[in-house]
């Protein structure tokens, strides 16, 4: 959001105050609009990031809602891509190790 609004302010002071260049310095529009540009490559880049975190964070729990419940604490879980999930044992030795506590 904050990219967006620096961005749309940005290009917004460009357009409409033609005389950047005579107050401040030569070639001020020019750095700004490079900035507008980056900013909203920024902007897209998060929104992209967002997307792609939410469809793995979809995919993973689709994947492990299969091994819930005690049935399977002791089955070996396949492999989902290069990534296995820890079974119910390893786990409990991780929450041990760190001291977490479960809620």
């Amino acid at each position: 959001m904050v990219f967006g609004i620096v961005a749309i302010a940005t290009f917004m002071e460009t357009t409409f105050d033609m005389y950047l260049d005579d107050v401040f310095f030569p070639y001020c529009v020019t750095y700004l609009t490079c900035v507008d540009v980056l900013m909203s490559f920024a902007a897209c880049s998060l929104i992209g990031l967002g997307a792609l975190y939410a469809w793995m964070w979809h995919r993973t729990s689709q994947f492990l809602q299969r091994f819930e419940g005690d049935a399977h604490s002791d089955t070996v879980i396949p492999k989902m891509g290069n990534w296995t999930p820890m079974i119910v044992n390893q786990q409990s030795v991780l929450w041990e190790r760190h001291e977490l506590v479960f809620v």
